[in-house]
C-alpha cells in the first residue's frame, strides 16, 4: 500500500513483524509437507524475495534484504518447531475439522 500504517517507534520492529509472519507460514506449510523442509524453506524464502522485489519495482515502496533475512530467519524457526513437534496441534485440528464435515 502506498501509505502503510504508521508502526511503533521500535527499532527493527517491521522484521519482527516479518519473521513472525514467516515462522507462522513455514510452520503451517511445515506440517503440510512432512518431511519436505527443504522445499518449504526454498519456496517460502523465494516469495520472501519475490515480494520485496515488487515493492522495490512499485516505484514508491522500498524492497529492503533485511526484511528477506528476517523472513528466512522466521522461516527457519517455524521448521525447527515442526521438527520438535510443536506443530502437532495442526494436524489434530485438520482431523477434527475433516471429521466434523462428514
Amino acid at each position: 500500500m502506498p501509505s502503510p500504517p504508521s508502526e511503533p517507534q521500535i527499532p527493527y520492529f517491521d522484521k519482527l513483524e516479518h519473521a513472525f509472519a514467516f515462522t507462522v507460514m513455514a510452520a503451517w506449510f511445515g506440517t503440510l509437507f512432512a518431511g519436505r523442509n527443504g522445499l518449504v524453506l526454498l519456496a517460502l524464502s523465494a516469495f520472501g524475495v519475490l515480494t520485496e522485489v515488487m515493492q522495490w519495482a512499485s516505484g514508491y515502496r522500498d524492497g529492503d534484504p533485511l526484511d528477506w533475512m528476517a523472513d528466512t530467519f522466521g522461516i527457519l524457526i517455524g521448521l525447527v518447531l515442526v521438527r520438535a513437534g510443536a506443530m502437532r496441534w495442526l494436524v489434530y485440528l485438520d482431523r477434527r475439522v475433516a471429521t466434523a464435515r462428514n
